[in-house]
């Protein structure tokens, strides 16, 4: 049986090429972006998400084999729009396509977080418990309140991400639905070059040390995206899984496992 399986962010970068993969070896891809897929949406407002739900159900019939959230905007951003597209827009399509998963052959969903989550400087405490609360209007106003910059909503985001998809495995994995997060490093993206071009971020994100000794391909890290989604995977759940050159690694070689 053909996997149905719908993508966010699918228009550049990761998602598309881990739509592309999937596409080759036969899956049916339902995108979903802000343009040129076949579901277009801004996942950074209520209608927005509304709409791809909507649309994803259309398409997908009701049933979904396979669910990969990697739409987000960079640590560039507004603090307020990272906060909005890159959790809550994640969270509202994950929660929203649960009943469908359900439906699906054994079904596995994957949220893309970042090596960013785990830098303890850059993530704010406050943010992410406001985050977990559930509450956007207290996530926003705590950007607000606490000045957060871009990056400090991007890498605050990451982690409340990854807290939930572990949150959620005892829940999930009693529906028969796997779920994990997948943590990239620097990848060779649209969105790398738009922090690279950044005044104030793009030298530290620049300096960033990559054991492997360069940024990775889109293509390189759709490859464990694929598998985390596949059969090979099928007792991987409520993991969060690094795919970074090595850099947390370098990074903090004494950190817990």
């Amino acid at each position: 049986m053909q996997r149905i399986i719908a993508i966010s962010g699918a228009a550049s970068g990761l998602g598309r090429a881990l739509a592309q993969r999937l596409a080759a070896v036969g899956d049916r891809v339902i995108g979903v972006d802000r343009s040129g897929v076949q579901v277009e949406a801004d996942l950074g407002a209520e209608a927005g998400r509304a709409e791809a739900l909507r649309r994803i159900g259309e398409l997908a019939e009701g049933r979904l084999d396979g669910l990969a959230l990697a739409a987000a905007v960079g640590p560039h951003r507004p603090a307020q729009e990272v906060t909005r597209v890159n959790y809550f827009g994640v969270l509202a399509l994950l929660d929203g396509l649960l009943p469908m998963l359900e439906q699906g052959e054994a079904p596995a969903a994957l949220v893309v977080a970042s090596v960013g989550a785990y830098f303890d400087e850059s993530c704010d405490a406050a943010l992410v418990e406001a985050c977990l609360s559930g509450s956007e209007e207290a996530a926003l106003q705590s950007c607000d309140s606490l000045r957060l910059s871009g990056f400090m909503a991007y890498s605050s985001t990451k982690r409340a991400l990854i807290r939930a998809i572990k949150s959620r495995a005892a829940d999930w994995g009693a529906r028969g639905v796997r779920l994990n997060a997948l943590a990239p490093g620097n990848m060779e993206t649209p969105m790398l070059e738009s922090l690279y071009a950044h005044p104030k971020i793009g030298p530290a994100a620049r300096a960033l040390s990559v054991p492997l000794g360069h940024n990775a391909k889109p293509e390189q890290v759709a490859a464990v995206a694929a598998f985390l989604l596949g059969a090979d995977a099928n007792y991987i759940h409520g993991a969060a899984l690094l795919a970074d050159g090595g850099m947390m690694a370098a990074m903090r070689p004494d950190a817990n496992a």
